[in-house]
């Protein structure tokens, strides 16, 4: 029997230890309803070198949460909103593109990869706001912003892979639920003990409350950045406001 260690993506993720034995034609189940649980689960889904219609024993210690529901709530809310934020992006760089809107429905920027997207519209963004002649103070600080931005989407984008890239392994015991394991198929090796090291929690309602605060964040900004590039950005007959022309202020009522 060989123990493996498992290694989490989430500093609040608690230590599984694996125990790794071969039990052919087994069907995934827990054996217990208590907080320690041994289970059956299929050696190819947790990436283990062991033949794929062999299974493996996992041995639980820790909290169970049966309320399987919630969680799959939770990544479903996440996903949605990781897939508007992208749409954020392609509104922003859309506008910069084309502000009047001569080539619609825009063809650019649809093919490029959640990466890439990030990235580009960066870049575009860096470009237009010069044209934007907003105060020096106010600049700097869309810029600082971001770029703040830009790299919390790109770990948000590491977080959506490892997420949606994992198997969701239903722990059962006496016919319910109890327990939801995320397990990530890649492994890695630990540098120092050569350990192998998995990606997988034990998943609760709270799971992704990091994830989903980070995606509110970044929602607010990009928000702000398009409605700053829609009254600023030079587009139609509208022109960049400049600070303390009179001309620009709509006349008095009668």
């Amino acid at each position: 029997m060989t123990g493996f260690a498992a290694a989490h993506d989430r500093e609040s993720a608690q230590s599984w230890l694996w125990k790794a034995s071969c039990h052919a034609g087994c069907r995934p189940s827990a054996l217990s309803h208590a907080p320690q649980a041994g289970v059956f689960i299929p050696s190819d889904i947790l990436g283990c070198p062991i033949y794929p219609t062999d299974y493996i024993t996992l041995g639980i210690t820790g909290e169970i949460v049966t309320d399987e529901g919630l969680v799959y709530q939770r990544i479903g809310e996440f996903t949605v909103s990781f897939q508007w934020l992208e749409h954020k992006l392609r509104e922003i760089g859309w506008f910069i593109m084309d502000p009047d809107r001569k080539d619609w429905p825009p063809q650019g920027l649809r093919a490029l990869t959640n990466e890439k997207l990030i990235d580009k519209v960066h870049e575009l963004f860096l470009e237009a706001l010069p044209q934007c002649k907003l105060e020096q103070e106010l600049e700097a600080d869309f810029k600082t912003s971001f770029a703040a931005c830009a790299e919390a989407l790109h770990q948000l984008r590491r977080d959506r892979n490892r997420i949606l890239h994992s198997a969701f392994i239903e722990l059962k015991a006496g016919g319910e639920v109890a327990g939801l394991m995320r397990s990530n198929p890649r492994v890695t090796i630990d540098e120092e003990t050569g350990s192998v090291l998995y990606g997988q929690e034990m998943l609760k309602p709270e799971s992704f409350a990091n994830e989903m605060r980070t995606m509110g964040e970044s929602a607010m900004f990009l928000s702000r950045a398009y409605i700053q590039l829609i009254h600023r950005f030079p587009h139609g007959d509208a022109q960049p406001f400049v600070a303390g022309d009179l001309s620009r202020q709509a006349a008095p009522g009668p």
